[in-house]
């Protein structure tokens, strides 16, 4: 099962996405769900990437890709924290999406709490 957990500290203004695990639907490599997961993370990531070059960021993002582990974490400035929210929140339709259609794959948790379906 795949985990992700969206969070969200918002007394250091900080954002994080994060995976954990393996959906187990196919062999690796044909995996059509881990696949779907780890396209959404790495949409997350560039997007990160994208805000801090163009100085959108306190620093510069934690950015952790590997299978069956992934962070993102970033920390925006003041004016660029909702646009941030939004960009992660892109990703977590997605997830929502995932974790709807493929139930015992996906299970996801955003900013403390878990998503019924």
């Amino acid at each position: 099962m795949i985990q992700v957990t969206f969070e969200e500290d918002r007394e250091n203004r900080v954002l994080v996405l994060r995976l954990r695990g393996h959906a187990g639907q196919a062999p690796e490599g044909q995996d059509v769900v881990c696949a779907a997961a780890s396209i959404l993370a790495y949409t997350a990531a560039q997007l990160a990437s994208d805000m801090f070059a163009d100085g959108k960021l306190r620093r510069k993002p934690c950015i952790r890709l590997e299978r069956g582990d992934a962070v993102v974490s970033l920390r925006p400035t003041e004016e660029y924290y909702d646009e941030a929210l939004y960009a992660l929140y892109v990703a977590q339709v997605g997830y929502y999406l995932l974790a709807r259609n493929y139930p015992a794959s996906v299970r996801l948790s955003a900013f403390g709490q878990p998503s019924e379906f």
